[in-house]
């Protein structure tokens, strides 16, 4: 069944500090929106699930397996199922994130 959603009318949920989410689960899939303040640190992890991560706003550096990326808003990256990766915000950012299959909500350690 169809879920509509507008991102902005929803509440951020705080997952770390200086990092918050608003997240939608569909049967297949999940999307969220995620907010790092500048200097969050999301340590290097991996997750069965593939992902795509686009900025919208932002900037920000880190490693995927074992290449090194600067993204900026407008850029996306494609991260393939249980590859390593890390990402620090060089500035206040906003991701669209896309998980398949469906991911439940992210837990990092502060």
């Amino acid at each position: 069944m169809e879920k509509r959603f507008h991102f902005q009318a929803m509440e951020w949920e705080p997952i770390k500090n200086k990092l918050s989410i608003r997240q939608v689960d569909g049967k297949n899939i999940t999307i969220l929106n995620a907010q790092f303040e500048k200097g969050c640190l999301v340590e290097r992890h991996q997750h069965a699930n593939e992902q795509v991560s686009y900025v919208l706003k932002g900037c920000l550096k880190g490693t995927v397996g074992e290449n090194e990326y600067l993204l900026k808003e407008g850029d996306a990256i494609l991260i393939p199922p249980n590859i390593p990766h890390d990402w620090k915000a060089l500035e206040d950012t906003i991701t669209l994130e896309v998980f398949s299959p469906t991911r439940e909500k992210p837990q990092f350690n502060d």
